[in-house]
Order: structure tokens, then C-alpha cells, then sequence
């Protein structure tokens, strides 16, 4: 289990600075990531294709 979640920790500080670089905080991605992960069933290719597309645009589409 010590893995998966270090693995887990890992992929997730990466979305994080994905998200940093298109100006979007941790504050707002953390909580918005969270739920993907969970939507995906820890599926993080969903996540992590196209630059993280998918959690940049769940995290725009919370603004509107």
C-alpha cells in the first residue's frame, strides 16, 4: 500500500504544477483532483492525458 500512495503523492504534486504553470492554484486544483481521482477510480491516464486537459477543464468549468 506504501507504494501506491507514494506513487499517488507523486502524480499528484505533478497535476498540481501543471496546474501552477496555467495560473491555477493548489488551493483550487487540490479538491477538484481529488474527485477526478476518485470519478476515474484511480485511473490517473484519464488525468494525466493531454497535459491533464481533463482537470483543467473540471477546474474551469467549477468557475463558470
Amino acid at each position: 500500500m506504501g507504494s501506491s500512495r507514494g506513487n499517488r503523492n507523486v502524480r499528484a504534486r505533478r497535476a498540481v504544477k501543471a496546474m501552477k504553470l496555467l495560473g491555477i492554484s493548489r488551493e483550487q486544483t487540490a479538491p477538484v483532483l481529488k474527485r477526478l481521482v476518485e470519478l476515474y477510480d484511480d485511473n490517473w491516464q484519464l488525468i494525466e492525458a493531454e497535459s491533464y486537459r481533463a482537470l483543467a477543464d473540471a477546474i474551469f468549468d467549477e468557475q463558470v
